[in-house]
C-alpha cells in the first residue's frame, strides 16, 4: 500500500446503520466530524493509488471536508468545490477576506468565518451567497464550527462569545459573552446537553446548550490547565482534551480526572475510539512518538516510537504534526507527518499495538488540519507556499 510522490485528502464510508454511522461514511462535512473523534466506520483500501489530484491558489488556513456536492477547502479568501470524481473545480467563491476556519457543511450550506469578522453562509450546489453576518467586531475570527442538534456552535474572537446559530438564516439563539478567551484551535463538543469549551488561558467552561447559561467553569493553575490547542472529546466518560504541555481528562463535572504530561511544548489535539485516546508529540523527550491510552484513567496503553526526531532542532529531523489528531479507522490510525524537506506523509499504524503498517510518502507540502476518509477514499489538502493541492486516492 506504499505510494511515492503524492498528496492524499480523503473520508471512509460504508453503507448505513444508524443515521450517525452513515453520515460517517458517506461525508467528513466537519473538522474531526461531529463529536471531534476523527473516527470512520470504513476501512482502508488494500492498494492505494492517486485518483486525482487538483492545485488550488493561497493559503490554507483551515482543512478540507467532505459531503455529497463535493470536497470543499480555503485558500485565503477563496472557497473552492471540487468533484467527487475527477477533481474539477465546480465553484469558486471569494468571500472578500481571509478564511481563517475549515469549512462545515450542514444540508446544502457551507459555512466559513474570515478574519474580518464575518460568518458567510454558501449554497453548496451554486456556490452562491445565502447570507453573511457578523457576530464579533472586524477584524475578528472564529473558531472552527460545531454543527449538532441542527445548529453552528462556535467561539468568537474579538469579542470574546460562545454563540449558537440558526443555520437557515443566521439567527442567533443564544450567546454567551465571557473576557475568557475562548478562542483557541479547534472547535468545542456537544455532549448529553452541554456544551463544553476549551479556552486558551482559563481551563474549561461548560455550558447549557440550550440556554447558554454557564453550568461550571474549572480551572486549575496548578494542573497547567490553560493553552487547550485542539478540538475535546469524550471518551469514558471523561473529557479528554490536549495542552501545549500535557493531556488533561475532565469529569462532566469539571474536576481533573488524570493528566498525561507529555514532556511537549507544541501543540495537540487527540482523537478517540471505543474509550480510547490516540495523539502524536512533536518535539520534547517523547518527540515522534505516539500514545494511546485509556480514556478514562489516563493510563498508557501503548507508545510507538514512529520517528526519531530530535527533541529540539525542529527543521533538523522528521515531526509528527501534533496538531493534527489521527484519523482513527476500524483497524487503523492515518498519522500526519511533517518531512525535514517540507514534504508530507501519512504514517498508517495498527490500532492495536501501534506498529507501523505503511506510509505514504512524497506529499508535496504540509498536510492541513486533517486527513478524512470517506467512500474508501482518502482525501487531504496541502500547502506548500502560498499554493495548495487536493488530493483524493482510493
Amino acid at each position: 500500500m506504499s505510494i511515492t510522490g503524492i498528496i492524499l485528502c480523503g473520508i471512509v464510508i460504508f453503507a448505513g446503520i444508524s443515521a450517525d454511522a452513515y453520515e460517517r461514511k458517506t461525508s467528513w462535512p466537519q473538522l474531526q466530524t461531529s463529536d471531534n473523534s476523527s473516527y470512520t466506520p470504513s476501512t482502508l483500501p488494500e492498494d492505494i493509488s492517486i485518483i486525482w489530484d487538483a492545485p488550488f491558489s493561497g493559503i490554507a488556513r483551515g482543512g478540507l471536508v467532505v459531503a455529497k456536492e463535493g470536497a470543499f477547502v480555503a485558500g485565503d479568501s477563496v472557497v473552492t468545490c471540487f468533484d467527487l470524481h475527477d477533481g474539477s473545480v465546480l465553484w469558486e467563491h471569494d468571500v472578500g477576506a481571509d478564511v481563517m476556519n475549515t469549512p462545515s457543511v450542514f444540508v446544502d450550506h457551507v459555512f466559513v468565518g474570515d478574519n474580518a469578522g464575518t460568518l458567510h453562509c454558501i449554497d453548496t450546489r451554486s456556490g452562491e451567497q445565502v447570507w453573511e453576518e457578523r457576530y464579533t467586531t472586524d477584524p475578528g475570527s472564529y473558531s472552527d464550527i460545531l454543527i449538532a442538534d441542527d445548529s453552528l456552535f462556535l467561539c468568537t474572537h474579538g469579542t470574546s462569545s460562545v454563540v449558537r446559530i440558526e443555520p437557515d438564516n443566521g439567527d442567533v439563539i443564544w450567546r454567551y459573552d465571557t473576557t475568557i478567551q475562548v478562542l483557541g484551535y479547534g472547535k468545542p463538543i456537544l455532549h448529553e446537553g452541554a456544551l463544553y469549551v476549551t479556552t486558551v488561558t482559563d481551563g474549561v467552561l461548560c455550558l447549557d446548550a440550550d440556554t447558554g447559561e454557564e453550568l461550571w467553569h474549572h480551572v486549575d493553575p496548578e494542573q497547567r490547565l490553560g493553552n487547550f490547542t485542539g478540538c475535546p472529546v469524550f471518551a469514558g466518560g471523561i473529557l479528554c482534551a490536549g495542552t501545549i504541555n500535557d493531556v488533561f481528562g475532565i469529569t462532566p463535572t469539571g474536576d481533573t480526572a488524570w493528566k498525561f504530561d507529555t514532556q511537549d511544548k507544541e501543540y495537540k489535539t487527540v482523537s478517540t475510539h471505543d474509550d480510547i485516546i490516540y495523539f502524536g508529540i512533536y518535539n520534547g523527550e517523547y518527540a515522534g512518538d505516539l500514545f494511546s491510552l485509556d480514556a478514562a484513567t489516563g493510563e498508557i496503553l501503548w507508545q510507538s516510537a514512529l520517528l526519531y526526531s530530535s527533541p529540539s532542532d525542529f527543521f533538523e529531523t522528521d515531526r509528527i504534526i501534533s496538531g493534527i489528531a489521527p484519523t482513527v479507522t476500524p483497524r487503523s490510525l492515518l498519522v500526519s507527518v511533517r518531512r525535514k524537506d517540507g514534504s508530507g506523509a501519512i504514517y498508517i499504524v495498527d490500532r492495536g499495538d501501534g506498529h507501523i503498517i505503511d506510509i505514504i510518502e512524497g506529499l508535496k507540502g504540509s498536510i492541513r488540519e486533517h486527513i478524512p476518509v470517506v467512500d474508501g477514499r482518502i482525501y487531504v489538502s496541502v500547502c506548500d507556499g502560498n499554493n495548495g493541492h487536493v488530493y483524493c486516492l482510493g
